[in-house]
């Protein structure tokens, strides 16, 4: 008899380091999941001496590969993976200035529960670190907040003089303990804040880019696979974790007439069977529908320069972290993936546009609307495309929607093949783009929902 794959589960978490699994997973609805083990088992080259036959078997090593696909739910848990995809990140539900509750010095003091003052209700804690200068990478310098019995551990060792912020990804109702490291290396003070308790008539603005100190940082993940049981038959699930993994790609398919679908590619170092799934705990409840976007809702777009909109059918866009080759990133005496390092970063895009009048056409052949001939530069523009959930974000005035808005100022267009003149059909242009270097920040990803902060562990 078959199994239903109907209760499986996937989920994600972000780890603070490598090998350092996560200690918080996400789960997401998704219409396919083949992220998986990959046991990498060959055949040996023929030999002579014998029966021509294959002779021996070995495996080469083992990896985590593939990915999930999904309808991108834009309440909460899709920023986990899009900050996965991208590194860097900023959001203005975070206000630095208010509510600061204790300042000193990093002397290597504690912050014990009688000089600390709880929230009035369970919050997310806002810390801010001030550098009078460099932090040298070594010796480790650590502050350990304790709130409701965990602790949160956020890394000096390597960050630039000036402001820090931190926020703990859980709402904390008793703060109990604040450990501070000793920096001898100028002057530092430290704040903590009760802050970002978002009002309800709130939203929040996150932005997923490239990090600024470090635009080609790709961070850890672990992602979970709950491979569910035959007829209820107790022991027969099977849960698979996958520790130290990267996003590779991902990838908007933005219809006109359908719900917006993603794909996300995924390569992790090393995996472990766990025969008692039933017992993982999640972060959150799955979502609803509300939040996913779909092409037809009003007040979506896609736009070049000047507030143009292009009537597009169809577009897709991908976003890719290239990895080393990975026969590069194994080392003798080692079946696993020593690590996963990311050499280049790209944003495409794919567009199918309704032809209305030549004048993008001959702009990107001439380099001008009236052009009757060829340029040898290429035609560059900005990208803006922007999707609209059908939901709004529940207790903002006025109604606001969920959306999310990918952004690049600087991309080269290109006409893909030429104009087809087909029987029945409509004309139609299609173009590919690509994101280049540019001092805005390349680009950015941006979702708009209520959401406080993706504090991701250091």
């Amino acid at each position: 008899m078959a199994v239903s794959a109907q209760a499986g589960t996937v989920g994600f978490g972000p780890q603070e380091a490598k090998e350092t699994r996560a200690t918080r997973f996400y789960r997401h609805k998704a219409t396919m999941v083949d992220l998986g083990i990959l046991d990498d088992t060959r055949l040996g080259i023929p030999e002579i001496g014998g029966r021509p036959v294959p002779t021996f078997p070995y495996k080469a090593g083992v990896m985590v590969g593939g990915g999930l696909s999904l309808q991108p739910r834009l309440e909460n848990t899709l920023g986990w993976l899009l900050r996965g995809l991208t590194g860097g990140y900023t959001s203005d539900g975070i206000d630095d200035e208010a509510g600061v509750e204790a300042l000193v010095a990093l002397d290597g003091s504690s912050l014990a529960d009688g000089d600390l003052d709880d929230p009035p209700e369970a919050r997310f804690i806002t810390m801010i670190v001030i550098l009078g200068a460099d932090v040298p990478s070594t010796p480790a310098a650590n502050v350990v907040i304790t709130g409701d019995s965990t602790a949160y551990t956020y890394h000096l060792a390597g960050l630039s003089s000036g402001s820090h912020t931190f926020c703990t990804p859980d709402e904390i109702a008793d703060v109990t303990d604040i450990v501070l490291p000793t920096i001898t290396s100028g002057s530092a003070v430290f704040g903590y804040a009760v802050d970002n308790d978002l009002a309800a008539d709130v939203s929040v603005e996150h932005t997923f880019k490239l990090d600024s100190s470090d635009p080609g940082y790709v961070p850890w993940m672990t992602f979970k696979k709950h491979i569910p049981r035959k007829d209820n038959v107790s022991d027969t699930d099977l849960g698979e974790i996958y520790d130290d993994c990267k996003v590779i790609a991902a990838s908007l398919v933005l219809p006109s007439d359908a719900p917006i679908t993603m794909r996300l590619d995924v390569i992790g170092r090393t995996f472990e069977l766990d025969y008692s799934p039933d017992a993982w705990t999640w972060e959150n409840t799955f979502e609803t529908y509300e939040s996913i976007p779909v092409g037809c809702v009003v007040d979506g777009y896609i736009e070049i320069p000047d507030g143009t909109v292009l009537p597009v059918v169809a577009a897709n866009v991908a976003f890719a972290n290239a990895p080393l080759d990975l026969r590069q990133e194994r080392v003798f005496g080692d079946p696993y993936l020593e690590d996963i390092t990311i050499v280049q970063r790209m944003l495409t895009f794919d567009i199918m546009v309704k032809w209305n009048n030549p004048d993008l056409y001959a702009t990107v052949l001439s380099g001008s609307t009236s052009g009757s001939g060829w340029t040898a530069d290429p035609f560059v523009s900005s990208l803006d495309i922007k999707a609209i959930a059908t939901g709004d974000i529940p207790g903002k005035v006025p109604a606001t929607p969920y959306s999310v808005q990918i952004q690049a100022p600087v991309v080269m267009l290109a006409q893909v093949g030429g104009i087809t003149l087909a029987g029945n059909q409509a004309v139609l242009l299609r173009f590919s783009g690509t994101a280049l270097d540019n001092d805005a920040g390349y680009c950015t990803i941006k979702v708009v929902n209520k959401h406080p902060y993706y504090g991701w562990p250091r």
